[in-house]
């Protein structure tokens, strides 16, 4: 298993192809290597199949998941839903699609909210920075409630 800076690291060199914008004297745009910055979180976020990766090898997403219906192993699909994506089992038995559906929240530590996967990796990322929770609703124009609401849901 990679450490969490390894993970960090590995995205930073895939996220770089698409970063036009650099820092001037080779200061690293999207952090130093292994560390998280804002710039790399929200290129990260930019990408969707690349932010699902992040958080499916960081362990914050399943890897892979069991249909409970079936029992045979389900896939990650694109959908036309916030997150983009969702467990589905397509099993065919005697000519019938299993068809079960999980989001790709099911067992994760983003179950339970409302506000998109993206938000909610930034919020994060602010709270655990130390960023004051006021900073963080003048610059992300969440209110005091959605602040509250994560950090109670998720840090007892």
């Amino acid at each position: 298993m990679s450490t969490f800076a390894a993970i960090v690291e590995k995205f930073q060199r895939k996220l770089r192809e698409h970063v036009s914008f650099q820092f001037s004297y080779g200061r690293p745009t999207l952090g130093k290597n292994g560390v998280v910055n804002r710039f790399f979180l929200f290129h990260l976020c930019e990408k969707k199949d690349l932010l699902l990766d992040f958080l499916r090898e960081g362990g914050l997403l399943k890897d892979n998941l069991v249909c409970d219906k079936c029992g045979s192993f389900m896939k990650l699909r694109k959908k036309n839903i916030s997150d983009g994506f969702i467990w589905s089992c397509r099993k065919t038995v005697k000519y019938v699609e299993c068809g079960f559906q999980k989001s790709i929240r099911f067992d994760s530590w983003f179950r339970g909210s409302n506000l998109k996967l993206e938000e909610i990796v930034l919020l994060t990322y602010e709270l655990v920075r130390g960023t004051k929770t006021g900073d963080i609703c003048d610059e992300y124009f969440f209110s005091s409630s959605t602040l509250v609401g994560r950090m109670i849901f998720n840090f007892t």
